[in-house]
């Protein structure tokens, strides 16, 4: 039956294609915008709902624990346990980010893998390697929308990162200079503005000062420049 569901040997056509240290479903779901579904239902481990960018994975893993602890009692083959235990290992590596991932959606998984070592290598896995090979796909393409902002776990885009952010910060430099400038012209304007009114004011007083002084009695002899 466990045949039926996924026959062993499905391999894709790069079975060496190696897997990115930080892949894992903490990334996937903060950079690529997937969402986890948990479920009972081993045979919908993996199944992955493009429309939605929906992930759904195995959420009893004591219960692959218990049957790699007690393989004599499991119906399952030993080979798809492990694989199983392998793919979770692999999407939620015992790193702050996984957990930090598992405490919002309040889960946790105990450790089980044994001393299994996390496989970072697509050929290691038989059962789900199209679906994980599906996830890298994506993965290498890089993330889309405002997560392309964002410093890679693997800082494979540091470059972009780096000249973007660059790039944004002399346009910040940028328009703040010409506000700035443009607020000086406008300052500059009423200050001239203000010093043409305050001419003006005092060519009036003048005038006024010396209308008063050439009304006075014999004015044209004492301002005879001034006073006609």
């Amino acid at each position: 039956m466990i045949q039926d569901w996924y026959p062993p040997g499905r391999k894709t056509d790069v079975e060496a294609r190696q897997i990115s240290q930080s892949f894992s479903i903490a990334n996937l779901t903060r950079y690529y915008g997937f969402q986890v579904k948990w479920t009972s239902d081993l045979t919908q481990h993996l199944s992955i709902d493009w429309e939605y960018k929906q992930i759904t994975i195995f959420e009893h893993a004591i219960a692959l624990r218990n049957h790699l602890a007690y393989p004599d009692d499991c119906p399952l083959p030993k080979q798809f346990v492990q694989e199983a235990v392998d793919t979770i290992k692999l999407l939620f590596p015992d790193d702050k980010d996984t957990k930090a991932f598992l405490s919002r959606e309040g889960r946790k998984f105990l450790k089980i893998p044994f001393g299994r070592e996390r496989s970072l290598s697509l050929g290691d896995f038989s059962y789900w390697d199209m679906e994980i090979s599906q996830l890298l796909d994506v993965w290498e393409q890089g993330p889309s929308g405002w997560s392309q902002l964002r410093l890679r776990p693997d800082r494979s885009n540091f470059l972009e990162y780096s000249t973007f952010w660059a790039a944004s910060v002399v346009l910040l430099l940028t328009v703040i200079s010409i506000v700035f400038g443009v607020a000086g012209l406008v300052l500059a304007k009423k200050a001239l503005d203000v010093s043409i009114k305050s001419l003006d004011v005092s060519v009036k007083s003048y005038e006024l000062s010396l209308a008063i002084a050439c009304a006075e009695a014999n004015a044209t002899e004492i301002l005879p420049n001034f006073c006609k």
